[in-house]
């Protein structure tokens, strides 16, 4: 009996040890800050790339972040598209990294709202908790939108949602909530279907398979951190509705791999107006041009700055004549086919 009874207690202080370095881990990744400083100027796109396009300063006061974005509106084309389209950004990135897209649909007529999540850029927060969070920002910015008197304009118009990788995650997964009935089509780039398979995918880099033994720790501790919204996967929000859904990945894409994307559970689908796009190719930015792409290897492959270098200003040096256009030069059949998308939804 007592054989059992230690037995027992063992098992159980290796489960709270191993519970506890897997939230050690978890937190160390997800208490990060994503600053516009972390990327050289060189290669950050701004306000002063796009004459023509203007910002409005935003701020959503939300119940554990102040979210900070902007408006987007064209100095020279009048808003025609009757709608808001909202976009959410990636990972490591913030709203201003889509500049060249934002600035796109602002061209055709369409108004913008692009905001940074928590833990990013101009937004609060130390870390990013987590990647159902880029979820909670979207639903609490909508919920904002629809119950602040000074957004109530933009409420009454149809919605547009976009978003790239872990902005297409929220897009996607903000469905299962079905209370935004003015949501009228939903287009993600290379989203993933659910939190845990990226989890598990970037664990085997640091751990190999051993990783699947941290796999219901993990889950645990985003059940613990994020409630029910854990457990929200991209297909879920996209067969929760019969509205249009363009979802579009690349075979080869290196962050979100295709067999963790939404493009992949495209078999699971139930709502007959979703549309799948399966790339090959383009890596994880789909709606960059081949030029693009090619001059961003060329680049890699020149650009040699020394290890012992970590001063921005010694960093400027060695990206000043880069052309930060040409890098982020976009495919405008993909784009028009994308702009063609919405309107038909609309």
């Amino acid at each position: 009996m007592n054989i059992f009874v230690y037995l027992i207690i063992g098992i159980l202080i290796f489960l709270l040890i191993f519970m506890l370095i897997t939230f050690l881990i978890y937190n160390k990744i997800f208490s990060k800050r994503y600053e516009m400083a972390d990327k050289p100027m060189s290669i950050s796109l701004s306000l002063y790339d796009f004459p023509n396009l203007r910002a409005t300063p935003v701020s959503f006061h939300t119940t554990d972040s102040l979210l900070k974005g902007n408006f987007y509106h064209s100095s020279t084309v009048s808003i025609t598209q009757k709608c808001l389209l909202i976009f959410c950004h990636g990972i490591s990135n913030g709203s201003r990294d889509y500049l060249t897209q934002i600035n796109y649909f602002v061209q055709q007529g369409f108004e913008v709202l692009a905001y940074d999540n928590t833990g990013t850029h101009n937004s609060s927060g130390k870390g990013i908790r987590g990647l159902p969070q880029s979820l909670i920002n979207l639903h609490d910015v909508l919920n904002l939108l629809s119950t602040q008197d000074e957004f109530k304009p933009y409420w009454k118009l149809p919605l547009i949602l976009i978003g790239h990788s872990w902005g297409a995650f929220a897009v996607n997964a903000v469905l299962n909530y079905r209370e935004f009935k003015n949501i009228k089509a939903v287009v993600s780039f290379s989203a993933f279907n659910r939190p845990i398979d990226m989890l598990v995918q970037q664990g085997k880099h640091l751990f190999g398979n051993a990783i699947f033994l941290f796999r219901p720790f993990l889950q645990f501790i985003e059940f613990i951190r994020f409630n029910k919204v854990s457990h929200f996967t991209s297909i879920g929000g996209v067969n929760s509705c019969d509205i249009p859904i363009l979802a579009i990945h690349s075979k080869d894409d290196p962050i979100v791999y295709f067999e963790n994307s939404l493009v992949s559970k495209k078999l699971q689908c139930t709502n007959p107006n979703a549309v799948f796009i399966t790339l090959d190719g383009c890596k994880h930015n789909v709606t960059l041009s081949q030029n693009a792409r090619n001059y961003g290897a060329e680049l890699k492959a020149s650009i040699k700055i020394p290890k012992h270098i970590n001063s921005q200003d010694e960093i400027e040096k060695y990206l000043i004549n880069i052309d930060k256009m040409r890098l982020y030069e976009l495919d405008m059949h993909r784009m028009k086919f994308i702009e063609n998308f919405i309107v038909k939804a609309l």
